[in-house]
């Protein structure tokens, strides 16, 4: 049996045919830094209820979650296991990026989840939300209390059965909570589930959601005690006839689609990281002639060395927006959460990269040839060996700036980091030219082929790796 449940005023939505169990957890100790966090957490969480999660500040509510939540894999060895693409974490950090539109956000947010709504359904959503005003407008320009609902509106069209949601009052209005409780009122009634961490008890900030307490986890001083509720008569309430249907993780090529997609219309949001880029590497090589003379021959000589460690620079700049401002913002929890795959989520990241960004700086060095007196046919072999070093570059980067989310002084890591591995690929690179400069003519030579080969194997071996630091990182 299905039940039929509006969602955010858009009618019925038709969920099932799974059938949910009960998660029952524990008894277990929660450690955190190697010390007894809170001992004894135990609890039952049925279809159909949602659980409160009370204790002061620090106690472990927050950890408990992200435990949950499957951030953390020290529960692998317990009785919890969360149905595949059934969680969905409402965090403090919502995953939305400041520059992006609401509207765009709501897509990518819902597309990350396996959820794909046309534009029109969108609008509907955001207007029931009370943020039709705001559609057009960039995350950054939304009050808190409007940031929350946009999470809000993300989480109830999820279909994710089980909803772990941090302080979901804090910074809402009346009719913000009205709508929470709504919210979580429709999914509970389809036979989802919910834990919620509160200082404020819901049901005495929202009396409607009384009837739909399965209980009560309290953490005080260490230690947890948590108490059933009775389930409430005349409710219409039957776990036994619960159906819902689960969300899906998306696959690995559509996440990488969603990754680039979304690269791309942040990179549109902030046209100045394309740009700039491309304008340091021109001021770099434009300033070497000034400064040296313009002989033919020593300039000739130095043009390999001097684009290629210009390029280099170039993209070690450029590669702190990869995954610096995602760690901020949260969207790499979010991204771990939805079941998504990193690696596949760095591999759009470095390609859209490499296209919007190292492409456009292989293009600039084609023409900036000329001040050095460079043939024809040495210009075509600079620019065809950076456009197959830069892709190379691009993914290395980005490596050393997931690394560096782990550091304090990222910047430092990444150039000690990058020191040997680019030394290699600065000898292929102009090599490629001076083959050229020696043979005079234009081909595939050696060096040139080697960069090819690097090319592709970074790009099918460094996203593995990146994924690897990420998860680390989210953890």
């Amino acid at each position: 049996m299905t039940k039929p449940v509006d969602v955010v005023g858009l009618g019925p939505v038709q969920l099932g045919p799974i059938d949910l169990a009960p998660i029952d957890l524990g008894p277990i100790d929660l450690v955190k830094g190697g010390r007894p966090l809170v001992r004894d957490i135990h609890f039952q969480l049925l279809p159909g209820r949602y659980i409160e999660l009370r204790g002061a500040n620090g106690s472990g509510k927050t950890t408990l979650l992200k435990i949950l939540a499957g951030l953390d894999e020290s529960l692998q060895s317990h009785s919890f296991s969360a149905i595949p693409a059934s969680v969905f974490y409402f965090a403090h950090q919502s995953g939305f990026r400041p520059e992006l539109n609401v509207r765009d956000q709501l897509a990518l947010s819902l597309q990350l989840v396996g959820v794909t709504q046309s534009p029109d359904i969108l609008d509907t959503l955001l207007a029931n939300a009370g943020l039709r005003r705001q559609a057009n407008l960039q995350v950054r320009e939304l009050s808190h209390g409007q940031h929350r609902r946009l999470l809000l509106l993300v989480m109830a069209s999820s279909q994710r059965h089980l909803w772990l949601i941090d302080e979901p009052l804090n910074a809402l209005d009346d009719e913000a909570k009205r709508l929470f409780a709504e919210l979580l009122i429709a999914h509970v009634q389809a036979g989802g589930m919910a834990i919620v961490a509160t200082h404020l008890g819901l049901s005495e900030a929202i009396p409607a959601l009384t009837a739909f307490c399965g209980g009560q986890l309290s953490i005080n001083d260490g230690l947890a005690a948590f108490q059933l509720s009775a389930i409430t008569p005349g409710t219409d309430l039957d776990p036994a006839t619960f159906a819902f249907q689960p969300g899906k993780s998306i696959t690995a090529l559509q996440a990488l689609m969603w990754s680039m997609r979304r690269e791309f219309k942040l990179l549109a949001a902030r046209p100045a990281d394309i740009a700039w880029p491309a304008m340091f590497h021109l001021m770099i090589v434009s300033m070497f002639p000034l400064a040296v003379g313009t002989g033919p021959e020593i300039l000739q000589r130095m043009a390999p060395g001097v684009f290629w460690m210009s390029a280099m620079l170039a993209m070690l700049m450029a590669a702190s927006r990869l995954f610096e401002q995602d760690s901020e913002h949260g969207v790499l929890v979010q991204i771990s959460t939805a079941g998504s795959s990193f690696a596949a989520v760095s591999a759009g990241k470095f390609a859209a990269s490499f296209l919007a960004i190292a492409v456009p700086v292989a293009l600039v060095s084609y023409p900036l040839g000329l001040l050095y007196h460079l043939p024809l046919v040495m210009m075509n072999n600079l620019t065809l060996s950076l456009v197959f070093g830069l892709v190379s570059l691009t993914a290395f980067t980005g490596l050393f700036a997931a690394l560096g989310l782990m550091a304090r002084n990222a910047q430092v890591v990444m150039c000690l980091l990058a020191f040997p591995v680019f030394v290699p690929l600065l000898i292929f690179g102009t090599s490629a030219v001076n083959d050229v400069a020696v043979n005079a003519t234009f081909g595939f030579s050696s060096p040139l082929v080697v960069l090819i080969s690097l090319a592709c194997l970074t790009m099918l071996t460094v996203p593995l790796v990146t994924a690897k630091v990420l998860a680390l990182a989210v953890e």
